[in-house]
């Protein structure tokens, strides 16, 4: 009961209205910024208006004049591309990996460019065969093939063929329905029919910003990288990783494909994170969990609050003097130190539920609340499995808060030794930089002590700075608990020592 007591004590001498209302609002402020920075658009219409102003620009500024065949070659095909570009400028997605994109760049613009070719030759076989200034070798081989292997009434079916082909894909853009368009490609064969293609088709899905849609881009990303069951991707060289950081990554390829296959034939959206280099150019969306994700790089700033409110937890009552009115009271000195720890322990907890509640506020004004209530898609023995998010986050958030508690015996134990506030502040405010430092720098030797794992947003959500990191070493954040674990137990033997034999004057 004692020790409850002194807890209590702790908690009225600092905590006041004026500092929560401090605290939630610095909070606040660094919940919304994080929830900004979780989801950014990769093109918005400026970019698409630029993109299409920079071509038009080319076409204007190279093509005027009189032009050789070759230039007026070239100046067709860059007309119909603006044009086509130009359908689907005002619509919300306009990256190279969209359909509509693929069309018009490998589909119409070949289509158009050898229909240009096939007219020229067909109006006038015998000048058009004899053209010699042409400097594409691929052009003038393109129109050597067609004079010397092709008959006039091949070359006119090959043209309305093509005609046929351009009029059914530009039908596609203006439908603007990718059902259709995969539907047209399963029907001419480019593509093999798989269960996200039949899904799609089924369910008519015509939005390509359909998280569906955008599993089904995932989906085909991420088995570019598959050879053998292990990532083969030209972008990752394993050679690098050890055995280890291989062993991880090929998991996580194949958690990311059977969840992502999960999530389309149930309908529950993932919060899976991916980048290029480790995933392929894949289609990612958001949803409200992602943004509330980011709430593991809230401790960073709760250090910095639990530095600056209580650094002079000790050395406070030593330079007021109020330590030997405490001491002279029927209480052993190791639980005054105890319970000066829990305070911190149970303030750390507290300011900890404050910027879970914020960031869930903040994330779900600005991307909606629903996403939060649907379950959390995690993959255990070979199977994915449905579990409550908010139980899942929570239980993760408490793993992460063990090396804040480790951080929380280094502050008490510099408070204890220096007893000098400002001294405590300084370091401790420090630390919590450096463990932000640490990952944006790759400072590789200090994997092995607390600093690493103060931030564990990088390892929980698998950012690149953390995957990028396992060349060199592999471990998790099962491996920064024990570590912090054992160092909080030393620091606070260390402290306690030094606190009981100390000299009060």
């Amino acid at each position: 009961m004692k020790i409850i007591n002194l807890v209590k004590t702790e908690f009225i001498k600092n905590y006041s209205f004026i500092r929560m209302i401090l605290i939630c609002i610095v909070l606040f402020i660094g919940a919304n910024v994080l929830v900004k920075i979780s989801y950014s658009e990769e093109f918005d219409l400026e970019n698409k208006q630029d993109f299409i102003s920079s071509e038009q620009g080319n076409l204007e500024n190279n093509y005027s004049g009189n032009l050789s065949f070759e230039e007026k070659y070239s100046k067709n095909s860059l007309e119909k591309r603006i044009k086509y570009y130009n359908l689907i400028k005002d619509e919300k997605v306009f990256m190279p990996e969209d359909w509509r994109f693929h069309i018009i760049n490998f589909e119409l613009y070949n289509l158009e460019s050898e229909n240009y070719i096939l007219s020229s030759i067909i109006k006038d076989k015998e000048n058009t065969c004899k053209i010699n200034d042409i400097k594409s070798e691929e052009l003038k081989s393109s129109i050597n093939d067609y004079c010397t292997k092709y008959k006039l009434s091949d070359l006119e079916k090959l043209y309305k063929e093509n005609e046929k082909k351009i009029n059914e894909y530009t039908n596609l853009i203006e439908e603007n329905k990718i059902y259709l368009y995969l539907q047209y490609q399963l029907e001419n064969n480019k593509i093999k029919s798989n269960d996200f293609i039949n899904n799609l088709i089924d369910k008519k899905v015509s939005d390509v910003n359909d998280y569906l849609v955008k599993n089904y881009y995932q989906y085909n990303s991420l088995l570019e990288f598959i050879g053998d069951g292990e990532y083969s991707g030209y972008r990752i060289n394993l050679k690098l990783y050890c055995e280890n950081s291989k062993k991880f990554l090929d998991y996580r390829l194949k958690r990311n494909i059977a969840i992502i296959n999960y999530s389309s034939k149930n309908e529950i959206k993932h919060d899976l994170t991916f980048d290029n280099q480790f995933d392929g150019y894949t289609h990612e969306y958001h949803t409200t969990k992602k943004s509330v994700n980011q709430v593991y790089h809230m401790y960073f700033i709760v250090m910095l609050l639990i530095s600056i409110t209580s650094g002079g937890i000790v050395s406070r009552e030593h330079r007021s003097s109020t330590i030997k009115n405490i001491i002279t009271t029927p209480v052993r000195r190791w639980k005054i130190l105890l319970s000066k720890f829990i305070y911190m322990i149970l303030d750390t907890y507290i300011l900890l539920i404050i910027s879970f509640i914020m960031i869930n506020i903040c994330a779900g004004i600005k991307y909606g609340f629903s996403d939060l209530f649907t379950p959390k898609l995690l993959y255990e023995g070979g199977k994915v499995i449905e579990v409550n998010y908010y139980l899942y986050t929570i239980k993760m958030m408490f793993l992460a808060s063990i090396p804040t508690i480790c951080y929380l015996s280094f502050l008490l134990f510099l408070s204890t030794i220096t007893l000098n506030t400002s001294v405590t502040i300084g370091i401790t405010s420090s630390l919590s930089i450096v463990s932000l430092v640490v990952w944006l720098f790759g400072m590789k030797k200090i994997i092995f002590t607390p600093i690493w794992y103060f931030d564990c947003g990088f390892m929980i959500n698998e950012s690149y700075l953390y995957l990028e990191s396992l060349r060199y070493n592999y471990y998790n954040i099962n491996t920064g608990i024990i570590i912090c674990l054992i160092t909080t137990v030393l620091l606070y033997i260390i402290t306690n020592i030094v606190y009981i034999k100390r000299d009060v004057k």
